[in-house]
């Protein structure tokens, strides 16, 4: 997309009125995937980092089984 951009800056398509909403449309669309880049990054940086075996030690709240099975929600309820 940024290499159809300068393309397009390099044959003077850019200044035309009737190629504006296709142009901001577009950065719109790159800056979005940028972003969402960075938040896979950090993600992936932080699920990286992170400490299960501290996890499995940690006392301060119990672990009990669920009070339901996820499969409960998905049978239906009429059928049993």
């Amino acid at each position: 997309m940024v290499w159809g951009h300068r393309r397009a800056a390099k044959m003077g398509l850019i200044p035309h009125d009737d190629r504006r909403h296709t142009m901001a449309v577009s950065q719109y669309t790159l800056r979005a995937l940028y972003f969402t880049q960075g938040n896979l990054r950090q993600l992936r940086d932080t699920l990286a980092g992170f400490d299960d075996e501290a996890f499995q030690r940690d006392t301060r709240w119990p672990r009990e089984e669920l009070p339901f099975r996820p499969s409960d929600f998905t049978q239906d309820q009429g059928h049993q």
